[in-house]
């Protein structure tokens, strides 16, 4: 058997009849399934020959090991590979003799990208981008698609078109070559200026990774060379300042603040506070109010 389906959903068997139109417009999922590929090439099975398609191919790996081969390169695949083919170019991908690749592919058409070719993101033959694990905003949106497609009824299809759209952003923001020079100037402030804004959840390397598309080691590098700390020393920094300000201005409790600028642990945050302050933050309270007391005579 060439391929085993676990799931084989096509978007026209959900599809109001009114809204048939779409299809010439949007950009629009056409085929998306779950298989198991063949576990050796197999030259006489589709996986196995060379081909090409029309429509843009991308493929979520979640188990397994293979290859995908083009007329000019064979590329290693692996669990928590997100790969992209754009139409119109040959290539091949099959599982290895051990361990058959176990994927998600999603076919969509209508996609009509300023200066590509249709259903294209690059001139090149595919895009991978290689997660270090499931923990990825992709796979996630493939699992809330998923829970969508088991219902199976019309009433779900611009639910389904909506993940499909962030998919494909993600993809974008991913893939699509952008200017150099702004990408490289902009690039740690965009990082710095998400911790400003949401320093009160929680966020990790991961949470950053995930976020910005670029791995750990990377962004950790980038952002220390621009700010001389490590972005998530920054985070720490930028939630004590926070805490400084609701002890001064409030009084909230200490393990409310704690909890208010994004730190878990109370115990924690107290002594995250005195190594920054050098004093606890019940000291630092007492030391600020006892500084603006206001003194006989009017003096402050």
């Amino acid at each position: 058997m060439a391929k085993q389906r676990f799931i084989n959903f096509h978007t026209q068997d959900i599809l109001p009849p009114a809204l048939s139109p779409v299809n010439d417009v949007l950009p629009f999922l056409t085929c998306f399934t779950k298989s198991q590929n063949e576990r050796v090439l197999n030259e006489s099975h589709a996986e196995g020959r060379f081909h090409i398609h029309s429509y843009l191919e991308i493929f979520y790996f979640e188990s397994g090991e293979g290859f995908l081969e083009t007329k000019e390169e064979k590329i290693h695949l692996k669990a928590d590979d997100f790969l992209i083919i754009n139409a119109n170019h040959v290539h091949r991908q099959y599982s290895d003799n051990q361990q058959p690749l176990v994927y998600y592919c999603f076919d969509v058409t209508n996609l009509n990208l300023s200066g590509f070719e249709p259903n294209t993101i690059s001139d090149d033959t595919y895009k991978l981008k290689s997660f270090s694990s499931p923990n990825n905003v992709i796979y996630k949106k493939i699992k809330q698609l998923l829970q969508i497609i088991k219902k199976q009824q019309i009433n779900c299809f611009f639910e389904i078109q909506a993940l499909v759209y962030q998919i494909l952003s993600h993809a974008l923001l991913l893939f699509v070559k952008r200017n150099d020079a702004i990408e490289k100037d902009n690039f740690e402030k965009h990082v710095k200026d998400y911790i400003n804004t949401h320093f009160q959840n929680p966020i990790t390397l991961d949470t950053l990774e995930n976020i910005f598309f670029v791995s750990r080691s990377q962004l950790s590098h980038r952002f220390k060379i621009a700010y001389g700390i490590s972005p998530i020393r920054y985070l720490i920094n930028v939630r004590l300042e926070n805490a400084k300000i609701l002890l001064e201005k409030t009084d909230y409790g200490i393990t409310e603040i704690s909890q208010k600028v994004g730190f878990g642990n109370s115990n924690y945050f107290s002594d995250q506070f005195r190594k920054y302050r050098g004093m606890s933050p019940t000291e630092y309270r007492k030391y600020q109010r006892d500084v603006f007391i206001e003194k006989p005579g009017g003096n402050t």
